[in-house]
């Protein structure tokens, strides 16, 4: 290589320069096919003249070859070097080559077609563009990968840096290419799309999983989220991990392990499997399954998998993005498992499609997540995006569509509309426009429930509708970072919630120390649920109420001559909560009450004998109480309680509490909470 870099010379009848191979691509300057040629390409060219700075990018190299057709020589007085470049037939090395000339006559863009004109497609479907520029000279250019993209109606089509373009919603879009000042346009008409795979007929594939009741564990997990281990009869350890407010209320969780699963799909066999129950409970997080299994299994064979029940509608399930760990990402309770499978295995049960379409979408979204795993590579959204698209299209919106119909339609679509947005936010994926979708979703699901949870409540004393109404719609608002702090009811359906979660509590306790005194409280305490501070709905005492001294006697071989009380302060609840559980994942079990006792006591005066003075005996109810009901304190509390594990028969007669304890220094104290659903009209 030597002198200056600028060429002149004529045009023959093809392009003047090509990118050498079986079948060369012509090209009609130097840049464009510097800009094409890979590394390690040959460009070959036949002599032109240069009228515009020319660069050669990036680190690889290229073999520049005249001999196509004669040589290159600089145009006087426009070359950054000075001296000529020949090419010969011999190759030469071009790196980083740049070459600056002045043209005669500035160049300038005109116009830009976008092509195909005016195409159609299915949703879902693609169609690339492509972007053509004319200048001024005459010449002209593809601009498709240089020009920016865009969409006129981004609700209908979407479009890539690329030219791509995805149809999304039937309708018609302008396509755009633009550069500078410069823009050129198509447009793209969305036709609906034939059956999608969310849409057609349920193919579902049912296998027998075998329970290890012996093995199985129940723990009562709080809404501010817990931990169950279960350990399987071959030594498989399963932790499933709740995070914060996945619960709408405190719940019992039960985990039995399978210990086997006839008929199952794998090859390779069963890795390990549980159950987890209630049946059909929905998260609003997602909790975390781990399985470390009792034998090991190759990457490359590890398949996770669903089922529902004892083993309907199998499915595949997505292991988690970027996790070593044998773990699933759960929103409802069901059965889950891993085992041992072929590529050939998972292609068959890949050909069922699951009764279920949250569980369709899973196993659609399976296979991408676990190839990204077992590579250790980053997930490709693109092909998990057209799924969430087909998915928000078939099922999402139809459901929607039938929101109003009844409060059950409503729950189902919040639900779908809800697990589609979960599993986005897993991937790091935006929403789309779905949170004004799930806020309007939520006030029209809010009123309709709401009359149907008031007649079942008022009418046969069954609050679990209405707990949902209060507590599950604002569970979901917030777990989506919503932050809208608007009540969801109107005026009417705040009423219906007031009237219905209204309770009277009674309250009766006798306690004292064994043979010296005795005392006793009763009272009628009211409940209601308090809508001042939402978005936290809490069942309290409104207003506190005072509780009324009984027998205060000291019972020891003294006499009593008199006895002087003292009664401060209110017996007040601060919060009743309703626990779930049990096999009907709306069951509520039991309930657990946060409270605080007044201070009642009282000074007993009493003689002994005639040879000594009146003595003054404290007789403290309150106390008594509070050290043999030391066990439901909560410690940094002050004197708080909580008082769980009721017995819940329902009815007017809602539930109940019983204690008949004793305490240290032959304290102690028998107390019963009877809780009255006592619903206003």
């Amino acid at each position: 290589m030597d002198g200056d870099k600028s060429c002149s010379a004529t045009f023959a009848t093809l392009p003047p320069v090509r990118i050498a191979g079986s079948t060369p691509v012509y090209y009609g300057n130097l840049q464009e096919a510097f800009d094409a040629a890979p590394n390690g390409a040959t460009v070959e060219a036949r002599a032109i003249s240069i009228l515009e700075n020319l660069i050669i990018k990036g680190s690889g190299r290229i073999r520049f070859k005249g001999g196509y057709d004669g040589s290159f020589t600089s145009q006087s007085g426009y070359s950054n070097l000075k001296g000529k470049l020949t090419i010969r037939t011999a190759a030469v090395i071009a790196d980083h080559l740049r070459i600056s000339a002045t043209p005669p006559h500035p160049v300038s863009l005109t116009s830009i077609a976008v092509t195909p004109a005016n195409p159609e497609i299915a949703q879902h479907a693609t169609q690339q563009f492509a972007a053509t520029g004319s200048y001024s000279d005459g010449t002209s250019r593809n601009l498709t990968a240089s020009v920016a993209w865009s969409s006129g109606s981004t609700s209908v089509a979407t479009v890539n840096g690329a030219g791509l373009a995805t149809g999304t919603t039937v309708g018609s879009a302008t396509i755009t290419a633009t550069s500078g000042l410069i823009s050129g346009s198509s447009t793209l008409s969305v036709t609906p799309s034939a059956t999608g795979r969310f849409s057609e007929p349920a193919t579902p594939l049912d296998v027998s999983a075998l329970s290890d009741s012996a093995h199985a564990v129940t723990v009562l997990v709080p809404i501010s989220g817990g931990t169950v281990t279960a350990t399987g009869a071959d030594g498989t350890v399963f932790t499933l991990e709740i995070p914060a407010d996945a619960l709408l209320s405190a719940t019992e969780i039960t985990m039995t392990p399978i210990n086997g699963i006839t008929d199952l799909p794998l090859s390779g066999g069963l890795g390990a499997a549980v159950s987890l129950e209630p049946e059909g409970l929905r998260l609003y997080n997602y909790a975390t399954l781990t399985i470390v299994p009792a034998r090991a299994i190759p990457l490359a064979q590890q398949t996770f998998f669903g089922f529902q029940n004892s083993g309907e509608d199998f499915h595949l399930e997505p292991p988690v993005p970027g996790s070593s760990a044998l773990q699933i990402k759960l929103l409802h309770f069901s059965g889950y498992g891993m085992g041992s499978g072929t590529d050939a295995d998972r292609a068959q049960i890949l050909l069922h499609n699951a009764s279920n379409a949250e569980n369709r979408l899973n196993q659609a979204a399976s296979e991408r997540l676990r190839l990204a795993r077992e590579r250790n590579e980053p997930v490709d959204l693109t092909v998990l995006e057209e799924f969430w698209r087909e998915f928000m299209d078939q099922v999402v919106a139809p459901r929607m569509q039938a929101a109003s119909s009844s409060c059950a339609a409503g729950k189902l679509a919040m639900q779908t509309l809800l697990g589609l947005e979960r599993q986005k936010q897993l991937m790091g994926v935006d929403s789309d426009g779905a949170m004004d979708l799930f806020m309007s979703l939520r006030t029209q699901l809010a009123n309709a429930c709401i009359q149907e949870a008031y007649d079942a409540c008022v009418n046969q004393h069954d609050l679990r509708e209405i707990v949902w109404v209060v507590l599950g719609l604002e569970r979901q608002t917030q777990l989506l970072g919503l932050t809208d702090t608007t009540m969801p009811w109107d005026a009417a359906g705040k009423q219906m919630i007031k009237q219905c979660l209204h309770f009277e509590l009674d309250f009766t306790s006798a306690n004292g120390q064994s043979g010296m005194w005795d005392s006793s409280v009763t009272g009628t305490v009211p409940l209601q649920a308090d809508l001042g501070e939402y978005p936290s709905i809490k069942v309290r005492s409104i207003p506190p109420s005072p509780l009324e001294a009984g027998d205060f006697t000291f019972t020891d071989w003294c006499e009593q001559t008199g006895i002087a009380m003292s009664n401060t302060g209110d017996f007040m609840v601060t919060d009743l909560k309703f626990v779930f559980g049990g096999t009907d994942t709306q069951k509520i079990s039991t309930i657990e009450m946060e409270y605080y006792i007044p201070q009642i006591f009282g000074i007993a005066t009493i003689k002994c004998d005639d040879d000594h003075p009146p003595a003054q005996v404290p007789l403290a109810w309150n106390g008594t109480y509070l050290v043999v009901h030391e066990f439901e304190a909560t410690e940094g509390m002050g004197t708080m309680m909580i008082a769980r594990n009721w017995t819940v028969p329902g009815g007017s007669l809602y539930a109940s509490k019983s204690y008949d304890m004793t305490g240290p220094s032959r304290t102690f104290d028998k107390t019963t909470m009877v809780l009255r659903h006592t619903p206003g009209p």
